[in-house]
């Protein structure tokens, strides 16, 4: 946690990349605070127990698998009703969760490693680079070679205002 919040400060003035580390903290704590939950033995309902397993399920598996019926398979619920607990829960569908892990992850890759975009495509079970660039334009509004070249050169992004 502590070379997360290093890293924080040492690329405050990038705020691309910023997202990734961020995510990277909450992550740790959300853990930590479900030990904690746990560690009081306050059972979790089913709902937030399925929450917890569904995070923890894209966590592992979001390069190989982005479809929602995976996960529901694994919970042994329709994928309807597992977006549905979602969005109770925490707001965001099952496909929007999805989606945003890997799209966190694909900026961190773009960030922090000396990676090509075809090379983070293929990473996140991407096998065609295009429809990696079209879903990260999707989600980030920028194709993944922009939001390389603005978190290598800082200047760039402060112009974009």
């Amino acid at each position: 946690m502590q070379q997360l919040f290093h890293t924080l400060r040492t690329i405050a003035d990038k705020p691309e990349a910023v997202s990734g580390i961020l995510y990277s903290i909450l992550i740790i704590s959300q853990k930590y605070f479900w030990n904690l939950h746990r560690g009081n033995k306050k059972e979790l309902c089913g709902k937030e127990h399925t929450v917890v397993k569904f995070r923890e399920l894209v966590s592992k598996n979001f390069a190989e698998n982005k479809d929602v019926a995976f996960y529901a398979e694994r919970l042994h619920i329709s994928p309807k009703y597992l977006s549905e607990i979602l969005v109770e829960y925490t707001g965001l569908s099952a496909k929007k969760w999805i989606e945003f892990h890997v799209m966190q992850e694909a900026k961190y890759l773009l960030s922090f490693r000396d990676m090509s975009v075809k090379e983070v495509a293929f990473q996140l079970g991407y096998t065609d680079t295009s429809h990696f660039s079209r879903a990260f334009r999707s989600y980030d509004g920028q194709l993944p070679t922009e939001f390389k070249n603005t978190v290598g050169n800082p200047k760039c992004s402060s112009s974009r205002i």
